[in-house]
């Protein structure tokens, strides 16, 4: 048997959104984001072969703040246990060497074991431990709360430090959108104000934004101050853009927290998510 990595162009999509498909029916992320996956700019898409059959696919993102992202990581089910996430693993590896990035990171659910288990065969620790919550429009005010009007942009990286400085420990130091993780520091807050997704309003912060298919919802990747503003803000952009629904990624330890959004309609099932880390010194 042969397994070997290799990294995909235009003419693996088919056999790569078949992977898709036989590992997770009904899902269609790696048709929506595609043409970004294959950007190289933004990262590197990867296909497994066993005995010449494409059998896995994963992609790792380039991040702002010089780590990596490895994500979607699939293995059609009659070919796993075969060696596809290994091989697709030390091709990641590969790529940050080549590269010189700082780190690796993935994310997978707190139960998921074996997803865990083979990130930590290539010397990914737990570093941070997470919960969504999520917001509907339809449990918005129609009318919104008229929030939007009180806060306004941070305009400025250094301003944004400023803000979010309060808050960087309870998060672990890191930030999160769209269930990837970046290192809370300059090249984050210079990324987050030159979209546009930072706001303030009274000393109180919060990001709301979308990496992927903004067409689902945003995502509240730092939320700090008065929570209950902040929540309005969520509500009145939800409200406005018609958007289905934000989601809230906090940190599992922070109960406080996790009540204040209950309480403005944020419902948290009872799911944990986990990311794990290893940094590298070339």
């Amino acid at each position: 048997m042969s397994v070997v990595c290799r990294r995909a162009d235009w003419a693996d999509i088919p056999a790569l959104l078949h992977v898709e498909y036989k590992t997770m029916p009904g899902h269609k992320y790696l048709a929506a984001v595609r043409e970004k996956f294959l950007d190289p700019s933004q990262g590197v898409l990867l296909a497994a072969e066993v005995d010449g059959v494409v059998a896995g696919v994963a992609h790792l993102a380039f991040l702002s703040d010089g780590g990596s992202w490895f994500e979607v990581l699939r293995v059609t089910p009659d070919y796993q246990k075969r060696g596809c996430g290994t091989a697709m693993w030390a091709e990641a590896f590969k790529i940050c060497e080549e590269k010189k990035l700082n780190s690796i990171r993935m994310y997978t659910g707190y139960k998921n074991v074996t997803s865990r288990k083979l990130a930590e065969r290539f010397g990914l620790t737990l570093t941070c431990h997470t919960r969504e919550g999520v917001l509907s429009l339809e449990d918005c005010p129609e009318e919104g709360t008229g929030a939007v009007k009180e806060f306004k942009r941070v305009t400025d990286p250094e301003r944004a430090a400023e803000l979010a400085a309060p808050y960087v420990e309870n998060y672990g130091g890191y930030f999160c959108r769209n269930r990837t993780f970046w290192a809370m520091g300059p090249a984050l807050w210079s990324e987050l104000v030159k979209h546009g997704s930072l706001y303030e309003k009274d000393g109180s912060i919060v990001d709301i934004g979308a990496r992927m298919e903004l067409h689902k919802g945003f995502q509240m990747g730092l939320v700090g101050g008065d929570i209950k503003v902040c929540a309005d803000l969520a509500k009145d952009m939800l409200v406005y853009t018609g958007l289905p629904a934000v989601t809230a990624m906090i940190p599992a330890a922070d109960e406080a927290l996790k009540e204040g959004l209950e309480k403005e309609g944020f419902v948290f099932p009872d799911v944990s998510i986990i990311m794990l880390e290893k940094k590298f010194n070339w």
